[in-house]
This record gives C-alpha cells, sequence and structure tokens, in this order.
C-alpha cells in the first residue's frame, strides 16, 4: 500500500502520475488516499517515494490511525513510534495544525523514525528516545510518559499513557484536549 502524504500533493495528482511511469494503481475503496501497487515496484527507486509525496505502509497498520481519527490542532504521544509510518500518518491527519511526540526506546529504530520524518517533510513532530515501559517498574526513571495517572515528566498538554516495551508491535497512542 502507498499513501498519499497531501501536506505535498492530492491523490489526484500522485495517482496521475502512475500510468507515466507504466505502473497499475488501484485506490483502497476505505481509504481513498492509499494506493495498491504492484508488488514488484520497489519504492525506494521512485523519484515520488524519495520526494516525501507518499509512503509504504502494509494495509493493517493503516488501521491504527484511522480508528485513532487524529484531529487538526490535537497533540499525540506515539510511545513506541519506530520506524514511523503510523506516526507519519498522524503528522498528516494533523494536516501541519498539531502536533506528534514521537518516542521510540531504539537509537537505531529512531534513526529510521527521523528519515521517514524528514522524507516526507514533516514539521509538525518531534522525536524523544526513552523507555515507554517505564510505567511497568514504578521505581526506575521515567523520560517520558510515568504510570497512568501521574503527571511527573509528562510532555506538556498531553495525557497520561500506560504503555509496553518498544517493541514496533505495541504502541500507545493518545490524543490530548
Amino acid at each position: 500500500m502507498l499513501w498519499t502524504n497531501t501536506l505535498r500533493v492530492t491523490p489526484g495528482h500522485l495517482g496521475g502520475i502512475f500510468p507515466g511511469e507504466g505502473l497499475a494503481a488501484d485506490r483502497l475503496s476505505w481509504e481513498p488516499s492509499t494506493f495498491r501497487l504492484p508488488a514488484y515496484v520497489r519504492m525506494g527507486d521512485r523519484w515520488w517515494y524519495l520526494g516525501g509525496l507518499a509512503h509504504c505502509q502494509k494495509e493493517a497498520s493503516l488501521l491504527p490511525v484511522r480508528l485513532l481519527d487524529p484531529q487538526p490542532g490535537e497533540g499525540v504521544l506515539d510511545v513506541c513510534a519506530a520506524p514511523g509510518g503510523k506516526t507519519a500518518q498522524i503528522a498528516v491527519a494533523l494536516g501541519g495544525r498539531g502536533t506528534v511526540l514521537a518516542n521510540d526506546i531504539s537509537h537505531g529504530r529512531s534513526r529510521a523514525l527521523r528519515a521517514t520524518i524528514e522524507r516526507l517533510g514533516l514539521a509538525n513532530v518531534s522525536t524523544t528516545m526513552h523507555d515507554g515501559a517505564c510505567s511497568r517498574n514504578p521505581g526506575k526513571k521515567c523520560g517520558l510518559v510515568p504510570r497512568a495517572g501521574m503527571s511527573a515528566n509528562q510532555p506538556a498538554g498531553f495525557a497520561s499513557a500506560a504503555a509496553s516495551s518498544c517493541t514496533g508491535q505495541a504502541r500507545a497512542l493518545m490524543v490530548s484536549q
């Protein structure tokens, strides 16, 4: 699946690029800004992908952000954000009029997160590197999110969240305001 970075291009414009490159693309019926391209297409070889007009992601990974339904002006905390596909979806859904705090514990995974943010030109995303699982160990110093309901070390304007470990599988998304 390939979703459109609507901060840079419309889905219609992106869809119009594909025939010129000999690509047949079908829009997803439930997500009209997303296209299904043939499996042989290597996104990293395409100028429109490298230029940040679109992002490649599995279809199932599109669902959490769709269900979260972030709105412009909101703040979203993504505790296990790398490699950045869902973080990027959230930032685009906010239309540049909200903030995403994207956290991951892994330095290597955080590099992939920052590369995704930079490629897509997402100015409303800030990144941190902390252990999002510290809520399970009250004695452990936590730089991001304490036990649910507490406010120490909590980023201003964000709701409390209890998170599981940052494996890339478990994610905690919280919307404030």
